[in-house]
């Protein structure tokens, strides 16, 4: 009966650590006091399912992070085959439709202020944005109907033909 003792007072100091928010005596459970004992096991109870269902769902995980290491699903295994040929077509279009300088300037733009630089740029890769962010009439005027007015360009084959 010492046994049985020494484990009664140890769930009675437990039940206050656990937070548990009905009070009891080790003489209510050696007694069975049923009345007094009732609420505590309700509690544990519904303490043990909550504490399985959180252990539950990470357990779960776990598994799956696990299994997920070493094997691969058929919905996996289709995208790793069609990735390196997506990759490829990807590659393709860009090299094919990528951006391709058409003009080069013939002075550089070292004193322009950011706006005219920009369109310059722009116009070297045959993009044509007339837009001031100023909207004075001065900048309005010397554009042109291409975008190009002000600005001394060459176009690419035409300097490689006549340089060599």
């Amino acid at each position: 009966m010492y046994y049985a003792q020494a484990l009664v007072e140890k769930i009675v100091a437990v039940l206050p650590r656990m937070k548990c928010p009905y009070r009891i005596e080790p003489h209510q459970i050696q007694g069975m006091d049923f009345i007094r004992i009732y609420p505590v096991v309700q509690w544990l109870v519904k303490r043990a399912i909550a504490t399985r269902e959180e252990m539950g769902d990470f357990n779960r995980l776990f598994a799956v992070s696990q299994f997920n290491k070493h094997n691969k699903l058929p919905e996996d295994e289709r995208f790793q085959a069609n990735k390196l040929t997506s990759m490829t077509n990807l590659q393709n279009i860009k090299r094919t439709y990528g951006p391709r300088r058409k003009y080069r300037r013939l002075q550089p733009l070292s004193d322009a202020d950011e706006e005219v630089r920009v369109q310059s740029t722009l116009l070297e890769y045959g993009r044509r944005h007339a837009v001031s962010r100023h909207g004075d009439s001065e900048t309005q005027s010397k554009q042109s109907e291409d975008g190009s007015a002000g600005m001394t360009e060459v176009k690419v084959d035409t300097a490689k033909k006549s340089n060599g």
